[in-house]
C-alpha cells in the first residue's frame, strides 16, 4: 500500500524546514537596545581576611557576546574598607562601559546578593546617567558558585570570576 502525501502538506512542511534553517538565531527582547554576556573577574589586593583593611578591588568585565551594539570593555577601581563578613553587603556602585565604537556609558547602580543552593548572584541594577544610552535602565547580573569563605582564615580571598550579563532597556516611564 502506498501512501499519499497532499501536495499542500509536502509544501508546507518544506517550508517550514527551509524557514527554521534560515532563522536567524534568537535575539534579544526587541525593547531590548543591548544584551550582552561575558564573565566577570574581581581581583583583591591584598587578599580578604576576617580583618578589616583596606583592599583595592579591580573588577573587569568581559562582555563581548552581545546582541548589537558590541561591548569592549567594562572595568571599576575601588579601594575600600573590606573583610569576608562584609564583602557580600549591597552596595551602590559606578560602573563605566566602553563599547566597541569608542563610546562610554556610566551606569549607577545598587547591588542586591542572592545565593541558593550553592550559587550566587549578584544583581546590579539602575540607569545609565550619561554616555551612549543616556536615561536608559540597565541590569547586570553576574552569577557562580558561593565563595570559599575559608580562605579568609588564610592567605584570603583574592580572586573570582562570574559568569555576567548586561542589559539596557529604553526608560518607558
Amino acid at each position: 500500500m502506498r501512501l499519499r502525501v497532499p501536495l499542500a502538506l509536502s509544501a508546507a512542511g518544506l517550508l517550514a524546514a527551509v524557514a527554521a534553517l534560515a532563522a536567524p538565531p534568537a535575539a534579544a527582547d526587541p525593547l531590548d537596545l543591548a544584551t550582552c554576556a561575558g564573565t566577570a573577574t574581581y581581583q583583591f589586593s591584598p587578599g580578604v581576611t576576617n580583618t578589616p583593611q583596606n583592599i583595592q578591588v579591580t573588577r573587569d568585565i568581559d562582555l563581548g557576546l552581545c546582541v548589537t551594539p558590541l561591548l569592549a570593555s567594562a572595568s571599576n577601581h575601588v579601594t575600600a574598607g573590606l573583610k569576608c563578613s562584609n564583602l557580600l553587603l549591597a552596595t551602590p556602585g559606578q560602573l563605566v562601559l566602553t563599547w566597541n565604537n569608542g563610546q562610554s556609558s556610566t551606569f549607577d547602580y545598587t547591588t542586591v546578593f542572592n545565593t541558593v543552593n550553592g550559587v550566587t548572584s549578584l544583581i546590579q541594577s539602575g540607569s545609565i546617567t550619561s554616555g551612549r544610552f543616556a536615561g536608559s535602565l540597565a541590569v547586570l547580573t553576574m552569577t557562580g558558585t558561593t565563595l570559599d569563605l575559608t580562605a579568609c582564615d588564610n592567605e584570603g580571598l583574592t580572586s573570582n570570576t562570574l559568569a555576567a550579563t548586561l542589559v539596557i532597556t529604553p526608560n518607558v516611564s
